[in-house]
């Protein structure tokens, strides 16, 4: 049953790479990912014999109820406005798809441990970045200048290269490198490991050149140290001065290996197409490359709601509906996690979502002290990550970004883990 329950997630997690992130239409890839994620639902309930609930977890379901509230309200919202059914199913299906996930918050500890969710988080990431790797060689390794870079960036051929599943190759590791083994030997290996699917992962995310997913690791990577550094504190045998060095030799080690890769002239151009994103130029310094979403996007999406009169001031101006953009273009999605939930979910949308965000970040730092296991600093850190990510891209609207929010939202369901349970 083990076994069944794992190979059910795998394949969820990794039908949303497969999946096209901005469907057009209903697609086959849609209806398989409701299959599987309802027959593990009830796989779930069939397995599930108690359904006790304590403050960590009733906390958590509230707010999950809060945001499931704000979804069918802004359902609600789009019928009465005579928005067309597939434009609601379609705005809405991403968030609401899996939600029976949550159900795997009840299933018995010996089911599914953290470790393993987070490795096939990372077998999969690592899926997507062998991917970048063959669009990478395929379509733009013959690029010789930093226009020619921009130009034949890989996110123009497949949208794919931008979902969030990178950022568990890039953060998850970070457990595998900072957590403590009895046996030397095996913690070198298993850190040296680790380090190295982290830099594969930061590579791949540098080949998308995409300022916010890279924005969005480094992001992560500050968070778990924080944090990590705030668990262990708690530990009577916590020590700062061994910390400090593992943390800055790990990071030499890190910056030495990128290091020796930046001699490849391949690579060097990838930093510079990088940096030109950045910094809104090219070779010639003419060419500007930034998106403008907030004169562009963000105010057009502004205007639409507070326009909208005080019922969507509440609930939102409707799932389905659009905004037009300066340029006459109708839009339905918004490069803003916040703003998205605000224009189309109201006041009550916004709160709704970040009170899930603030309850499942206070859930996961309470089962890592419960625990004393980084594992649940590391998902905290994804989720952070995930949250900044979809600050300034529309991934929040993606299949695998809510597959990855309702699966962790369903570990810290889960009753904690002891250590040792944990190998």
């Amino acid at each position: 049953m083990k076994r069944l329950i794992m190979l059910f997630i795998f394949f969820i997690v990794l039908f949303s790479f497969l999946a096209n992130p901005a469907p057009v239409s209903i697609e086959l890839y849609d209806f398989v990912l409701i299959g599987l994620t309802l027959s593990l639902g009830l796989l779930a309930l069939f397995i599930t014999t108690s359904y006790s609930v304590n403050q960590t977890e009733s906390q958590l379901l509230f707010a999950l109820i809060l945001y499931l509230s704000y979804l069918l309200a802004s359902t609600l919202c789009g019928f009465l406005q005579g928005v067309p059914f597939l434009n609601i199913l379609r705005s809405i299906g991403p968030y609401i798809n899996f939600f029976p996930l949550i159900l795997l918050g009840f299933i018995p500890n010996r089911f599914i441990k953290p470790s393993s969710l987070g490795m096939i988080f990372i077998v999969v990431g690592c899926l997507q970045g062998a991917y970048l790797f063959y669009l990478y060689l395929m379509h733009a390794v013959n690029a010789n200048s930093i226009n020619a870079v921009l130009q034949s960036r890989i996110t123009f051929m497949d949208q794919r290269t931008t979902l969030p599943l990178l950022l568990g190759v890039a953060i998850l590791p970070l457990y595998y490198v900072l957590n403590k083994k009895n046996n030397l030997q095996q913690h070198l290996l298993l850190s040296s490991i680790a380090l190295i699917i982290v830099l594969f992962g930061f590579i791949a995310i540098a080949m998308t050149l995409t300022r916010s997913i890279f924005l969005a690791v480094l992001f992560g990577w500050l968070t778990f140290i924080i944090f990590y550094l705030y668990q262990q504190s708690k530990s009577k045998s916590f020590s700062m001065h061994p910390f400090l060095i593992k943390l800055l030799s790990t990071l030499m080690l890190f910056i030495l290996l990128f290091a020796l890769l930046s001699l490849f002239s391949k690579v060097r151009m990838l930093e510079s197409g990088l940096y030109a994103r950045f910094f809104d130029h090219g070779a010639n310094g003419q060419t500007d490359y930034s998106n403008g979403r907030i004169y562009d996007e963000w105010l057009p999406a502004l205007n639409r709601w507070m326009n909208a009169g005080p019922i969507s001031w509440l609930f939102g101006i409707g799932a389905g509906n659009s905004f037009m953009t300066p340029t006459g273009e109708e839009r339905t999605y918004i490069h803003n996690l916040c703003l998205y939930s605000l224009v189309y979910g109201g006041l009550f949308g916004l709160i709704s979502c970040l009170f899930l965000y603030f309850t499942l970040i206070k859930s996961l730092l309470l089962r890592a002290h419960q625990t004393n296991n980084a594992i649940y600093i590391a998902f905290l850190a994804l989720l952070c990550s995930l949250f900044f990510y979809g600050q300034f891209f529309a991934v929040h609207k993606g299949l695998a970004f809510n597959v990855m929010l309702f699966l962790m939202i369903a570990l810290a369901l889960r009753k904690p883990f002891l250590p040792s349970n944990e190998a």
